[in-house]
């Protein structure tokens, strides 16, 4: 059975989200593990710039509304096949919980990147606070071996804590500072 139809383009990365002490206090960053891309520019621009592990895949997503429902799904093509990833959310974004995941992931304003074995580089993000939609449901069809290697099949074939879609927007990105 063919699964899902994407028509358009994006990027999905594979991220974890930490907390940096630092002299102002607490900050909340990501650090991005890898991120596909289906422009080939932005993913060389990435790598020599930021360090990122960044690299390039044919790439779709779709979004449908109505009344009820929110519909979003993402593909990537492997080359062996389409993967994709699916969120079924209500059409109205709901108010985190303080301290809960969903607040954590969405607040985050700093990104971080390893420069050698005892180095890291902090990158400031500046964007809007996103709204969050709690998943209705959770569908996903993921080669992980292929895009992310065999340490990472066995947490993909559990199920998630946790879904939720955060509509995000254009981030700026500072110039890199050394840690």
């Amino acid at each position: 059975r063919q699964k899902k139809i994407c028509e358009m383009k994006m990027s999905i990365n594979l991220r974890f989200y930490v907390r940096q002490k630092s002299r102002y206090g607490w900050r909340n960053g990501v650090v991005f593990i890898k991120e596909i891309t289906p422009y080939k520019l932005i993913g060389l621009a990435a790598k020599w710039l930021y360090r990122e592990n960044f690299f390039s895949l044919p790439m779709k997503h779709s979004f449908t509304n109505n009344t009820q429902e929110k519909k979003t799904a993402y593909c990537w093509n492997t080359g062996l096949a389409w993967n994709y990833l699916e969120l079924v959310t209500r059409p109205n974004p709901a108010e985190p919980a303080h301290y809960s995941l969903e607040s954590f992931t969405g607040d985050h304003y700093y990104a971080y990147t390893r420069q050698n074995s005892v180095k890291s580089r902090e990158f400031e993000l500046e964007h809007p606070t996103w709204n969050i939609y709690p998943a209705i449901s959770f569908d996903m069809k993921l080669d992980a071996a292929t895009i992310y290697g065999e340490p990472f099949v066995d947490y993909f074939q559990q199920a998630p804590c946790t879904s939720f879609l955060m509509d995000g927007s254009r981030t700026n990105v500072s110039f890199p500072v050394l840690l």
